[in-house]
């Protein structure tokens, strides 16, 4: 079983997004010690994890990370990623240093093709450019990119020039997710969340996109009910069997924030037992009138969708 570290090394943030799912009671968690991360990159190393993901908060603020990416390239992690706001890109120098102390993968958040989308949602002016910027500046050092992008009512009428912008720079890989309604997104659920069904010819039409450069490109947080003839973009179905991702908060393992649930008619849907199902949070505001159960018979395991599916295979 291969196995990934999430490791949050704080909640300290130069951002201040719109659509921040963290909770009030995380963020007064505060940051981690360097030795307290050092102590549980050995502990789940020892244990048999692969993989370790930095991420926060925003871990490239930290004055200790060149270290803590170090160590954990010391200690014979094979993946050793940062999940990032990109910000902190920007700064060639920045990069080269990361790069040289063990990174190799960096996972961006960007969640708009103007600078006026992408600014407002995370509120900071100049974000978009430095984002951009940083991006380059990575690539110029032949690193993967991997773009998470929320996608919020700002934004999702432009996926298709969204993801038009992302071939241009080179990222290997996109990964649209719908936004997971607590903390920061909960306060502004009215303004940013759009329903997932007004998404949908938007969405269609990027992930078409995508497959025509070739680029790998996935969907998160949607059931399978929303995605009928795209189903192979369903996260699901790129995550390696047998793959865990243990996500480190304070030292504690945790669950993910959020509830899927499932819904009278999901029974009747031949995805039933395959698909986790909306997060609570999105039905307790929505309702569940949009979810249409897909007949037939049931799929029992992603295989069976894969088998009938051609893939894009992802750029090196």
């Amino acid at each position: 079983m291969r196995k990934q570290l999430n490791l949050k090394v704080g909640f300290t943030c130069n951002n201040n997004c719109k659509f921040c799912y963290l909770t009030e009671d995380e963020k007064k968690l505060g940051d981690r010690t360097t030795e307290e991360i050092k102590h549980d990159l050995f502990l789940y190393r020892e244990h048999g994890v692969v993989d370790v993901a930095f991420s926060g908060g925003e871990p490239t603020i930290r004055n200790d990370i060149f270290e803590l990416v170090s160590h954990a390239k010391h200690l014979g992690y094979n993946e050793r990623g940062i999940v990032s706001n990109g910000r902190m890109f920007y700064y060639l120098d920045f990069c080269f240093k990361l790069v040289r102390a063990g990174a190799n993968s960096f996972i961006i958040t960007l969640v708009g093709h103007r600078a006026e989308i992408h600014d407002y949602l995370v509120r900071v002016d100049g974000a978009f450019n430095q984002v951009i910027a940083g991006i380059k500046n990575l690539k110029k050092l032949n690193q993967r990119v991997i773009i998470n992008s929320v996608i919020t009512k700002q934004n999702y009428r432009f996926l298709p020039q969204f993801v038009d912008l992302l071939k241009n720079l080179g990222v290997n890989q996109i990964q649209l997710a719908f936004p997971l309604i607590t903390g920061n997104a909960y306060e502004n659920r009215y303004e940013i969340v759009p329903l997932k069904s007004e998404i949908i010819p938007y969405l269609y039409e990027a992930l078409d996109l995508a497959s025509k450069y070739g680029i790998l490109i996935m969907v998160e947080a949607y059931p399978f009910c929303f995605l009928r003839g795209y189903e192979r973009f369903h996260y699901r179905l790129y995550i390696p069997q047998g793959y865990v991702t243990l996500r480190n908060v304070a030292g504690k393992l945790t669950e993910p924030c959020g509830e899927p649930i499932k819904g009278p008619m999901c029974k009747e849907c031949k995805y039933d037992l395959v698909c986790d199902g909306p997060w609570k949070e999105y039905t307790d505001i929505f309702g569940w009138d949009e979810f249409k159960p897909v007949p037939g018979k049931k799929v029992k395991n992603v295989g069976e969708i894969i088998r009938n599916h051609k893939f894009i295979k992802q750029k090196n």
